[in-house]
């Protein structure tokens, strides 16, 4: 055993560079192959996320404004339509019958209704599959 210990100081002794350049190699891919960058995630501060799961987030808060950019198209539209037929009844004096069905139909918000099931439709999948990722890549 001394024998070998010593042919490895001696070995050591003449190949010094090489030992520490291999050392280094060896460092240098276990820190590149296995450490995740990590940043601090978008919807929990202090909680530190990797590149997949802010992806994930990302993802969902695109999904949660577009479903709030159509929400406020809708509302200017209807707005707009209101306003169209105030003006068009207080110029004319008089009512027009489609004109007071299309006002109806949107104050009662019948077709507000079905575009608000669709969205919270769609809204709820892409939770689903944010939290399924999040559980995918947390390993749980």
């Amino acid at each position: 055993m001394k024998k070998i210990f010593a042919e490895f100081l001696n070995f050591a002794g003449h190949n010094t560079g090489f030992i520490v350049t291999q050392l280094v190699i060896v460092g240098v891919i276990i820190w590149t192959q296995g450490c995740n960058p990590t940043t601090q995630s978008l919807t929990s501060p202090g909680k530190q996320i990797t590149r997949a799961e802010l992806d994930v987030e990302v993802d969902t808060f695109i999904a949660m404004a577009e479903v709030r950019f159509a929400d406020l198209a809708q509302k200017e539209e209807f707005k707009q339509t209101f306003l169209e037929h105030a003006m068009l009844w207080s110029a004319t004096g008089a009512i027009n019958p489609m004109g007071l069905v299309t006002a109806l139909l949107a104050i009662g918000g019948i077709g507000a209704t079905v575009d608000n099931v669709t969205k919270r439709r769609a809204a709820a999948k892409k939770t689903d599959a944010y939290v399924k990722k999040l559980e995918e890549i947390n390993g749980k």
